[in-house]
């Protein structure tokens, strides 16, 4: 029976770039495979807390004209910046 030869990096890196693109590539599958438990409820409480932020923020017209000054749709005010930080 023949020796079956290891990847090569070009290989390698064909495959992935193959995998990226599949629909049934997740990189939250792969990060969860990866990170503990107390990572995991770490990160989902970070993004919980960002969600409240943002949330809270959008009633708020400080936010709204820093948003239009600055042309980006995620933009803050400083007091919804310090307590999107103070996690």
């Amino acid at each position: 029976m023949a020796e079956k030869k290891p990847f090569s990096r070009a290989d390698a890196r064909k495959m992935a770039t193959r995998l990226r693109k599949s629909e049934e590539w997740s990189v939250e599958r792969v990060r969860a495979s990866r990170e503990g438990a107390s990572e995991s409820l770490k990160r989902m409480a970070m993004e919980s807390h960002s969600e409240k932020q943002y949330a809270e923020s959008d009633g708020c017209e400080d936010c709204e004209k820093e948003r239009i000054s600055s042309g980006d749709e995620t933009a803050l005010c400083p007091a919804h910046f310090d307590s999107m930080m103070k996690f």
